[in-house]
């Protein structure tokens, strides 16, 4: 039996993860991130591995270089997802970033939107290709609700039976056309 099956132990509390971006210039990338996106950079260039850690609000981000390979997001690699998602703390938030990315020049692969499954959201391309997914949920019940015995997405909502979001269509894909 391990030691937290059964046992009083208390658990260790997370505060925060950090999403690892592998890039093929990291001066490059961090340069994006801080003039772009607004970003603290803390640069380590002369650690054995170089790297370099982004902050802004609550969100942090590792970036480290590549040392072989290719670097290619999500969407490219896999067929589907977003490679980071960042939530503003209001659904004003999602049309504030928006305005302040537009105007520094970010590629915005369209307007903020609401999705089939409640969230107010646009994505962003990044200097190395990566999709950043931003927006905040709007329609919780749409968005916790709950897949039905049936199959037919009518259970009841909540936290526990978060659904998947289904993978971002750049527009004018097919995906994109049949939603």
């Amino acid at each position: 039996m391990g030691p937290y099956r059964g046992s009083t132990l208390n658990r260790a509390r997370l505060s925060n993860a950090a999403a690892v971006f592998v890039t093929p210039d990291i001066r490059a990338t961090a340069r994006y991130y801080r003039e772009v996106f607004g970003f603290t950079v803390v640069e380590h260039y002369d650690a054995e591995e170089a790297f370099a850690t982004i902050y802004r609000d609550s969100v942090e981000v590792v970036l480290v270089e590549a040392r072989g390979g290719e670097v290619e997001s999500n969407r490219a690699r896999y067929g589907a997802g977003f490679d980071i998602y960042f939530d503003p703390d209001t659904l004003e938030g999602v049309d504030a970033l928006h305005a302040e990315l537009r105007a520094k020049g970010a590629r915005i692969l369209g307007q903020p939107a609401m999705t089939p499954y409640g969230s107010y959201e646009f994505v962003v391309e990044d200097v190395d290709g990566r999709l950043i997914g931003i927006g905040r949920i709007s329609d919780r019940e749409t968005f916790f609700r709950a897949p039905s015995a049936d199959g037919s997405g009518r259970g009841p909502a909540g936290p526990a039976a978060v659904r998947r979001r289904p993978a971002f269509s750049p527009p004018g894909s097919q995906s994109a056309r049949s939603m």
